[in-house]
């Protein structure tokens, strides 16, 4: 029997006829904590031993709810009606807030006729601390052990599964444990490698540079390096490591994690690359700037000085003389026509290739023309100019854009013309299963083999140009390229076996009516005498150029100052055979002028005159039923020429 029961059984002998006073003693000097409280949870008697317990000086009136009690498990609360104890472990609240853990025996009883409940406390404030200390111990051990074996488990996965490449070694460079990664890396199965060291697959270890290592991660350290492994199939990787020095049961190891970085070596090689290229770009794009300014500067001077000289001392001049100067100051106005044009057309392509234009024209003739241009261009070259054309290609008119792909052979034969002196350039032109094969070669020195690939990039012969002190923008072959892409071919270079180089290129083309095998540039000449044309120009310089022209070939001119004028005149003049019309003028433009004419007369023949020249530009003439466009500024040839097509169609 312990002491409490030996405790609570003086209860059994309390008579029940007790004065509520000799209870109270009685219960007093129990030495047990207890108090009486009613049916309503009212405090009857609360002895010394619980008021010591809680801190509380009286607790009679009091409700145990309110005082000591812990409110749901108030154990007077959970008593049945039996005439029966229950034990209940709760929290005793103390006057201070603070609370004991105790065991709460309810036991019900008369009292002055009234049931009540006898609760004793018993404070196991202490057991409680020390079961908990003890479970906390096993508990503390069972964590630690486990934890101990979680560990091992996580760096086995770890090991396993992380993402590197993971080895262990022994201080001979022996492989002692790999993981998954290692084989997928190397190439190898485990019972290989295991069987291996690391000096099998490393391509710059060594003995003493292994030595080295190790020496240095006893100290601590963890060293970070660069190297290459060779796999099984003897491919090359880059790899980073990092090494560690472990001792395990008293022997030394070397742990490493290696990282691929063969992608991020070849991504900063190419970066390099990059800015290489970029910084190459830059230089070039600035000697482009400083050509560009030479060869704008340069005919400029030409026109303007010859222009000076012309104009104080044309009466000094002989007639030699004079035509010397005018032929310079056209050659002049025509290098920087082309050098102006050369820009316009990169600033085209870089928006998209240009739309391509169907044209029907006679091959051979207008090969011929391109070909007499040039000769005259560079007749201080001293070179030999050969063209072959196969004899089907000679009387055929072809379809295909005619002003593109006489740029592109302007370009080639230029080119070809200004690096080459004492030399013989060819222009061969065949048909090649329904493509027209273009070729442009000469017998020179060849194009040097680091130029060769880059030579249609834009910018890169610039250089090239200038230490040649030849003139050009280094453009040309850059548009040419771009050009023959819109005709449907691709532009090709190489240097030939013997000697030279050559450019060629192959485009599709559909073959028109045939001319007649006398056909030849007479062909399209016809006499102008005693056309009556009227020209709406408001810029007075420009009809200056073009009635001087016109009226050398035997041509009556009406001038309207704006599209207004034109229209007042063409409806009172009966005998206007064709008109020019300028696009921007005041009062009315040249596009709503022709609108108003071609409402009036549907055959007259209507020349667009402008300096937008763009093929969208051109398109938009055509659907405002102009005849054909005339670009500014227009040699007199083309005039002509353009003004007898007109008249003839």
């Amino acid at each position: 029997m312990t002491e409490f029961q030996r405790k609570l059984r003086i209860l059994d002998f309390i008579p029940n006829n007790f004065t509520k006073k000799e209870l109270f003693k009685i219960l007093n000097n129990i030495d047990i904590s207890l108090a009486i409280v009613d049916e309503n949870q009212n405090i009857l008697f609360a002895n010394q031993q619980l008021l010591n317990l809680g801190g509380f000086s009286n607790l009679k009136g009091e409700k145990c709810k309110n005082s000591f009690c812990s409110n749901i498990s108030c154990p007077c609360l959970a008593m049945s009606d039996e005439n029966s104890s229950k034990t209940t472990k709760t929290r005793f609240i103390k006057k201070d807030g603070t609370f004991a853990i105790v065991n709460v025996i309810a036991h019900k009883l008369d009292f002055n006729n009234k049931e009540c409940t006898l609760i004793f406390v018993i404070d196991i404030t202490e057991e409680e601390e020390l079961k908990k200390h003890q479970d906390l111990i096993i508990k503390e051990k069972s964590i630690a052990e486990e934890k101990a074996l979680k560990e091992a488990e996580k760096f086995e996965f770890l090991f396993e599964n992380m993402g590197d490449v993971q080895y262990l070694l022994n201080i001979k460079g022996d492989f002692i444990k790999v993981n998954k990664k290692t084989l997928t890396h190397l190439g190898y199965s485990k019972e290989e490698l295991l069987s291996m060291s690391v000096f099998d697959i490393n391509q710059s270890q060594t003995i003493f540079n292994f030595n080295y290592l190790i020496e240095n991660i006893k100290n601590g350290k963890n060293l970070l390096f660069e190297t290459n492994h060779v796999t099984k199939k003897g491919e090359i990787k880059t790899v980073e490591i990092v090494s560690s020095y472990i001792n395990l049961d008293d022997e030394d190891y070397v742990f490493n994690s290696v990282r691929d970085i063969t992608l991020r070596k070849n991504l900063e090689h190419d970066l390099l690359i990059s800015k290489e290229k970029a910084q190459e770009s830059e230089r070039l794009k600035s000697a482009f700037l400083n050509n560009i300014s030479h060869q704008i500067r340069t005919p400029l001077n030409g026109i303007l000085g010859f222009a000076d000289i012309l104009e104080n001392n044309f009466t000094d001049l002989t007639l030699e003389k004079r035509k010397e100067y005018f032929n310079i100051i056209r050659n002049s106005g025509n290098k920087l026509l082309q050098t102006v044009e050369d820009i316009l057309e990169v600033s085209k392509l870089n928006c998209g290739l240009p739309k391509l234009k169907s044209d029907s024209f006679a091959l051979k003739i207008n090969l011929e023309r391109l070909i007499d241009e040039m000769k005259e261009t560079y007749l201080n070259n001293n070179n030999t100019f050969c063209f072959e054309i196969d004899p089907d290609l000679e009387t055929m008119m072809i379809k295909t854009d005619n002003n593109m792909l006489m740029r592109v052979l302007k370009s080639l034969v230029d080119n070809a013309f200004k690096f080459n002196t004492n030399n013989i350039i060819k222009l061969i032109v065949q048909n090649k299963n329904e493509h027209l094969l273009f070729s442009v070669q000469d017998n020179g020195e060849g194009i040097p083999e680091k130029y060769i690939d880059s030579i249609f990039d834009p910018f890169t012969q610039t250089e090239h140009t200038l230490k040649q002190a030849i003139n050009g923008t280094g453009l040309g072959l850059t548009i040419a390229k771009n050009l023959v892409n819109c005709l449907g071919g691709e532009l090709k270079v190489e240097n030939l076996p013997e000697k030279g180089s050559r450019f060629y290129f192959a485009i599709p083309f559909k073959v028109k009516n045939p001319l007649e095998k006398t056909g030849n540039l007479d062909a399209y000449k016809k006499p102008l005498m005693c056309k009556t044309i009227l020209i709406a120009e408001d810029d007075l310089l420009t009809y200056m150029l073009l009635e001087t022209k016109l009226k050398q070939e035997g041509c009556n001119l009406v001038h309207a100052l704006n599209g207004k004028e034109a229209i007042e005149y063409f409806k009172s003049n009966k005998r206007i055979d064709l008109i020019i019309m300028d696009i921007n003028m005041p009062i009315m433009d040249g596009l709503e002028a022709a609108q108003v004419i071609r409402k009036i007369n549907d055959k007259i023949p209507i020349l667009a005159h402008s300096a937008f020249v763009h093929n969208e530009y051109k398109d938009n003439y055509y659907k405002y039923g102009f005849s054909d466009f005339l670009n500014k500024p227009t040699d007199t040839r083309r005039l002509i020429e353009t003004i007898i097509t007109c008249f003839k169609n």
